[in-house]
């Protein structure tokens, strides 16, 4: 089984799922790493570079590209997944979904020094973006996790979920 973090950015996706797949023994992959990876860039430069439409193509290749075949992982996403049906429903048919739900102000807080770039921002205030991608996060997810809490809070509520097969629809 592969467990899928989704959420805002600053929703604590990458530092939850390392500490998950560390807890599970699990591999983890960080989507946004391995595209930086791939164009030796920062996320924002390559959304900066290639525009939004063209980079949520290739987060979704590069996603479903990454995530076939495995099992036993914790994938952390960028928070504009969401926005690609197809790299969702491959999550979904693979995985269980968590979203870390985080409130608005806590995310507004943590973007301030942020050097992310956040897509279909350019159009949206962060309020209208954060009312927007919450419908997609409760949409796609199998399970909804308060993230604003202590990490290791987060991780055993995500490990109580796992245990007790709650997400088993």
């Amino acid at each position: 089984m592969n467990i899928t973090l989704i959420g805002m950015p600053g929703s604590g996706k990458s530092h939850i799922g390392k500490k998950l797949a560390e807890r599970l023994n699990y591999n983890f992959i960080d989507t946004d790493i391995i595209l930086e990876n791939e164009y030796g860039i920062p996320i924002k430069s390559i959304i900066d570079k290639l525009g939004e439409n063209v980079f949520l193509k290739k987060q979704e290749e590069y996603t479903i590209s990454c995530t076939n075949n495995i099992s036993d992982t914790v994938i952390s996403t960028g928070g504009s997944i969401i926005y690609t049906d197809e790299v969702m429903y491959h999550l979904k048919k693979n995985s269980l979904i968590i979203y870390l739900i985080m409130p608005l102000e806590v995310i507004k807080e943590r973007m301030v020094d942020s050097p992310r770039s956040i897509v279909d921002s350019k159009d949206k205030d962060l309020e209208k973006l954060y009312e927007e991608r919450t419908f997609l996060y409760n949409k796609w997810s199998s399970k909804i996790v308060d993230a604003n809490q202590d990490s290791e809070m987060i991780v055993d509520n995500i490990l109580k979920i796992i245990g007790n097969k709650s997400w088993i629809k």
